[in-house]
């Protein structure tokens, strides 16, 4: 039965396989690379939103993947083309991508995290400052929050015992240092007493 079901599982893979491949052969003409690449983009669009950058790497990575038999100018020249387009039509907006990343993602991380995701997404810097100021102000409280949602349990058990007490201080200061909150913050978060 088990060898049915994985002899059953790779004829489907295997037809998949085939079907993808003669699909991407049938992509012979700039044209039908250009409309593919359009399409393509739009249904990765309606999932989430992407930068400019995070889009074309996107389309990029595709294109090499399935495309071998295609100059790598030319399809950069096609990408281009088709991210100019989006632009014009206000589909990727890398300010609009900067504002709704930094909304989702602030509550569990700090500044200097948020400014480093979206440096690698590709946004300016003048976008970045333009945007992250509103969360300079409350990365205190927002860093709070997400102590007191992981440690306040711990923080008030190990306070009898110092030696438990400083370790798990320590594993607590790593913890938010790692998702992007300054030391400042951090050591104000810890000796912060009032969490109602």
């Amino acid at each position: 039965m088990e060898k049915n079901n994985k002899k059953t599982t790779l004829s489907k893979n295997t037809n998949k396989l085939n079907r993808i491949k003669n699909f991407y052969q049938k992509l012979d003409s700039v044209e039908k690379i250009e409309s593919y690449f359009w399409q393509k983009s739009l249904r990765l669009l309606q999932k989430k939103e992407y930068s400019k950058q995070e889009l074309s790497q996107r389309l990029l990575q595709t294109a090499i993947r399935n495309l071998p038999n295609f100059d790598s100018i030319e399809i950069q020249k096609i990408v281009e083309i088709i991210i100019k387009k989006l632009q014009n039509y206000n589909y990727i907006n890398d300010e609009r991508f900067a504002k709704i990343n930094l909304q989702t993602k602030s509550y569990k991380y700090g500044n200097q995290r948020l400014i480093f995701d979206l440096q690698q997404k590709g946004i300016s810097q003048e976008i970045i400052n333009q945007n992250i100021e509103e969360f300079k102000e409350n990365e205190f409280q927002r860093c709070l929050n997400l102590y007191i949602k992981k440690f306040k349990k711990t923080a008030e058990i190990n306070a009898e015992n110092p030696e438990k007490y400083n370790k798990e201080k320590a594993k607590q200061i790593r913890f938010l240092a790692s998702r992007g909150f300054s030391l400042n913050t951090i050591y104000k978060v810890i000796d912060y007493k009032n969490y109602e």
